[in-house]
């Protein structure tokens, strides 16, 4: 059983948690300009150093609120694949901050707010461009309000009405649907939201706050490291330097009501939403999970790959509370006498392999109990699909756990898995009824057909539990590098004593022990 706790706006603000997303949503390249929509992520990853080139990706919201395993984002496929320039959207190109897709409610479809005249070559859903708010200027970051009822976006168009001239930071403008489907002149949102230095990158909260991007709030300090060498002195050690720059900021502006001022008491982020480097877009799924496009680095943060310390990463307020290592003290982790974790994978299978009359047909395999029928000792059904997703649940959490041990300490460590079994006897005709093992990397060897003991059994639930483990963490794309520092060991302990009801006594044991050769979790 895990919980995964995702708490409110309010509730994050006082808390000092807030991580990286992870290697599945992040890459070595830039991943930013995030957009949720109806429950879906969207966000841009470039595709070499120049931000004109890039795709764009999308992800269930629900999946980044779970340790990712085998979660991974797919590719949006709205343009030619084989051009992804980035014409279509405009770029302020001073800052490196490309356009996003945006999106309409009311069609609802892919929406493009842009002058760009070449994107009708471009495979997109239902291009349109709205003539009546684009100018001959950087026209980006468009963000519809949750009832599609107004729009806003940055724009480097001038402040002076009848003037076309190009400013030199980009403000935030709002414009308004008619009834006729048309927009309104868009209106700067003057100078309470907007300062002489640039703002980006809208986003409309459900509950109509906007979040957004700006420099011109505060300075912030940042440490520069510089090499000693060369430096007229006794010493070579790093010299530190803290240097003022203007970095972009999330901002936050309540709703006003108001057409006139729509936004109102504008206020920067604390940490650690913002920080030293750049924040550029934020992003809010039902008022619960605030995104934010990051470019900080180690040592200061928590980027997960230290080979990765460039560019922008995607953070989130998601907090992935450690794996409930107790409550494997209180469920069954196996069917009875059956040798692999129970999933509902495997329950699936084992149903199959008992319908099919391979299993519970004579004293040989009937030591294996049917998870349709079963009760436990006070004559109560055991729901074994409740607990298969609780056992998957959990040692997803596991692998999470144990892959960012791995990326944070770089050092080795070992994971050992202890099996158990129930206190009952097994037929002493009871036979091991699956394919032989013969792994000689762990010095493991069963025979189909061997005879079966709780000793035996403990043994199977152990290895068949560690190589199950070993691929959830390998599935990280960090361990492509780093699984060498994990050393993976099993042992089978026979039945188990010290716990009270027979599926409590069906167990396993995860034991993470750190180079000092001392237990760190079980």
């Amino acid at each position: 059983y895990i919980i995964i706790l995702i708490l409110c706006m309010d509730a994050a603000f006082s808390s000092p948690k807030f991580q990286n997303l992870g290697p599945n949503i992040n890459s070595a390249k830039d991943d930013f300009l995030p957009v949720v929509y109806k429950d879906t992520l969207y966000y841009k990853r470039t595709l070499n150093d120049k931000s004109s080139q890039f795709m764009i990706l999308k992800i269930a919201c629900k999946d980044i609120a779970y340790p990712p395993g085998n979660i991974f984002p797919s590719i949006m496929n709205i343009y030619n694949p084989k051009d992804f320039h980035n014409s279509a959207f405009p770029i302020d190109s001073k800052e490196s901050t490309g356009g996003s897709v945006s999106f309409d409610p009311s069609t609802p479809s892919f929406y493009l707010f842009t002058s760009d005249k070449s994107s009708s070559g471009y495979i997109l859903d239902k291009p349109k461009k709205i003539e009546e708010i684009s100018s001959n200027h950087n026209d980006m970051h468009p963000a519809f309000s949750p009832d599609g009822k107004y729009m806003v976006f940055a724009s480097d168009r001038s402040k002076t009405k009848g003037v076309d001239t190009r400013e030199k930071d980009t403000d935030l403008y709002i414009t308004y649907r008619k009834k006729d489907g048309s927009w309104t002149a868009p209106k700067n949102l003057g100078k309470e939201i907007n300062t002489k230095q640039n703002e980006i990158a809208p986003f409309i909260a459900p509950d109509g706050t906007l979040y957004y991007s700006s420099k011109g709030f505060i300075l912030d300090s940042v440490n520069s490291v510089f090499s000693g060498e060369g430096i007229k002195s006794n010493s070579l050690s790093d010299i530190y330097l803290v240097n003022e720059r203007l970095n972009y900021n999330i901002i936050k502006a309540s709703a006003t009501g108001i057409t006139s001022k729509p936004f109102g008491n504008p206020q920067i982020l604390p940490r650690p939403f913002n920080s030293e480097f750049n924040e550029v877009a934020a992003t809010v799924w039902k008022d619960s999970l605030l995104i934010i496009a990051s470019d900080r680095i180690a040592p200061f943060y928590d980027r997960p790959d230290p080979m990765n310390q460039k560019g922008y990463d995607l953070y989130g307020f998601i907090q992935f509370d450690s794996p409930n290592d107790d409550i494997l003290d209180s469920i069954p982790v196996f069917v009875t006498g059956y040798y692999i974790p129970l999933t509902p994978a495997s329950l699936k299978e084992l149903n199959k392999k008992i319908e099919n009359k391979i299993f519970r047909t004579n004293q040989e395999n009937s030591y294996i109990a049917d998870p349709k029928t079963e009760i436990d000792e006070n004559k109560v059904k055991l729901n074994y699909q409740f607990y298969s997703e609780m056992v998957e649940n959990y040692f997803k959490a596991k692998a999470y756990q144990i892959s960012q041990k791995a990326a944070i300490d770089q050092v080795p460590f070992t994971v050992r898995i202890n099996g158990y079994s129930d206190i009952r006897k097994i037929n002493p005709k009871a036979e091991y009824l699956e394919k032989d093992i013969q792994d000689k990397a762990y010095i493991f060897e069963l025979k189909n057909g061997e005879a079966m003991d709780n000793i035996v059994l403990s043994k199977i639930r152990a290895y068949n539990t560690m190589i199950y483990l070993k691929s959830l963490v390998e599935k990280f794309p960090s361990m492509l590098r780093l699984k060498d520092n994990i050393k993976w060991e099993f042992d089978g302990r026979g039945a188990t004593y010290n716990v009270d009801g027979l599926i409590k006594q069906r167990k396993i044991e995860v034991e993470i022990i750190d180079k000092y050769n001392l237990t760190e979790s079980k």
